[in-house]
């Protein structure tokens, strides 16, 4: 009888070493699980994953923000009704070129924002499969470039205008 208590007191302190360990196991991957959620919602440019069909499945706060809604009303949605009426071909010409997984695909597009507007976005997408799901899926990322097109046209105006003077500066000593 002592020996058999003998080892179950071993086994009970063995047990209780694997339950701590598992304990400090499990509250590692809770804190890499909030680190990744932080990294993923707040990061600067949107995150959007969608299904075979195009239907949004994950999306980022930084992405809904983007499309001037909440995450959990575009959860479910097909991402087309937020892409600009001019470019609905361009974003299907994007999908259509996603071929081979881990391939990345590049398209500048509008967005249609809730009340009004369009807000220019790149577009950088590339199919993974999911094993959970056992099928492919499209993880896009959006990235605002607003500010690179107003610095694009601010240099083709500052072009014409030095164009223009030089052109009248030109006639001025011709004459």
């Amino acid at each position: 009888h002592e020996r058999l208590l003998h080892e179950l007191q071993v086994h009970q302190i063995e047990l209780e070493t694997q339950n701590r360990d598992l304990r400090e196991a499990q509250q590692l991957l809770e804190v890499s699980r909030d680190r990744y959620a932080d990294l993923y919602d707040f990061a600067p440019v949107g995150y959007v994953t969608f299904d075979d069909k195009g239907i949004i499945r994950e999306i980022n706060l930084t992405a809904a923000g983007m499309l001037g809604a909440e995450r959990t009303r575009l959860v479910g949605v097909p991402f087309r009704l937020h892409v600009a009426r001019e470019d609905l071909a361009r974003f299907r010409e994007h999908l259509g070129r996603l071929e081979k997984p881990e391939e990345r695909v590049t398209t500048e597009l509008h967005l249609a924002r809730k009340g009004g507007g369009a807000l220019p976005v790149m577009m950088q997408s590339v199919v993974v499969f999911d094993a959970e799901k056992n099928g492919f899926l499209c993880r896009t990322t959006l990235t605002d470039i607003t500010a690179r097109q107003q610095a694009v046209e601010a240099l083709r105006e500052e072009r014409d205008f030095v164009s223009a003077v030089l052109e009248i500066a030109g006639a001025l000593v011709v004459v």
